[in-house]
């Protein structure tokens, strides 16, 4: 068996019952198991398999929520990507399962096999999350950015344990951000907390952004704005986008880009933004916070057009957009100019 999506669905479902279907699964390995996939089918069955190249997949262990005892996790930024170790209690025996860092993993998976048992058997919640929604988790430098309701609750693992590095109440922020960092396949998270800013690195992957497209460094596959303003709204916080956005304003696209004024290509950190209602190009100021270095109400465009320079593989697309007010605005080195344009076309045609 190839660990591929497509070879490991169809491999489990050949050990699965008739009416079941999987719902969620990762590669994972484990003193007490080896290496394997843990998956999670409709019945709410947790299955352990082996993970053999050629020969049949062998259920190694089945189990419900109720005969777990006790679960955690700590996600750690290694080499090559991030990979997240679960802590679980199984029918009186302790295992720690290692959720590597591989094309079929993400991080939507693990939320689904812990959320699953924290809520079909709270006793096993650890007492810190007791009171509390967990809703997401990031991957940072600095550790294990856990989500609640209420609370940043940040984790490291240090010496076999998770040690507590510090907590952040949700009513406290003031400001976030979510934007690419010029090199690499990190996203950069802005806070401000009571006005403080802060920034870390992280990395963070859905089921739509696989493993292969992030080590390519296009920063349109980068866990998005949007997804930590979903996220945002689950909690307490006060603020659900940054500030500079209206509270109903929608992320569409972000970039790297670069801006032509006067003929030159204007360099540095500047991200391209495209929401619902505007276009953002954004630099990063003072402490890592993003500032609108130009903003353009969609309202306010006549004409938008993909644009085109260099030759064979230095071509570079572009974005050039038209003011009613025949304002020209050139944007350069965007990446996903074919999805920017298939934005614009749906709200502005």
């Amino acid at each position: 068996m190839l660990l591929t999506n497509k070879s490991v669905s169809k491999n489990l479902q050949k050990v699965i019952n008739q009416s079941e279907t999987v719902i969620a699964y990762a590669a994972m390995k484990s003193k007490a198991y080896g290496r394997g996939i843990l998956a999670l089918t409709s019945e709410n069955r947790f299955i352990i398999t082996n993970a053999p190249v050629f020969r049949k997949l062998k259920v190694k262990d089945t189990f419900t929520a109720i005969d777990v005892s006790f679960i955690d996790f700590v996600s750690e930024i290694k080499m090559g990507g991030a990979q997240i170790y679960i802590f679980m209690n199984i029918k009186g025996n302790d295992a720690v399962l290692k959720v590597f860092y591989h094309p079929i993993n993400n991080d939507v998976a693990v939320m689904k096999f812990i959320n699953t048992i924290y809520e079909q058997n709270p006793s096993a919640i650890p007492n810190y999350l007791k009171e509390e929604k967990l809703i997401d988790f990031l991957t940072t430098k600095e550790g294990t950015f856990k989500i609640t309701s209420n609370k940043i609750i940040v984790q490291d693992y240090i010496d076999d344990k998770l040690e507590d590095i510090k907590t952040i109440n949700t009513s406290d922020i003031t400001d976030f951000d979510v934007y690419p960092q010029k090199m690499g396949s990190k996203g950069i998270l802005y806070l401000e907390v009571n006005n403080e800013p802060q920034t870390v690195k992280f990395e963070k992957t859905t089921e739509e952004n696989d493993v292969f497209a992030l080590m390519a460094g296009g920063t349109s596959v980068m866990f998005p704005l949007s997804r930590m303003v979903k996220i945002f709204n689950k909690t307490n916080a006060n603020n659900k986008t940054p500030n500079y956005m209206s509270d109903d304003e929608i992320e569409l696209v972000t970039e790297l880009a670069t801006k032509k004024a006067l003929g030159i290509d204007v360099l540095g950190n500047k991200i391209f933004r495209l929401t619902n209602k505007n276009i953002f190009f954004l630099k990063i100021g003072k402490a890592g916070k993003l500032e609108p270095f130009e903003t353009v109400p969609l309202e306010t465009i006549n004409t938008y057009r993909e644009i085109t320079r260099g030759k064979g593989d230095s071509m570079n697309s572009g974005l050039e957009v038209v003011t009613k007010s025949d304002k020209k605005h050139e944007y350069w080195s965007v990446e996903s100019i074919d999805i920017i344009i298939e934005e614009l076309n749906k709200l502005l045609r």
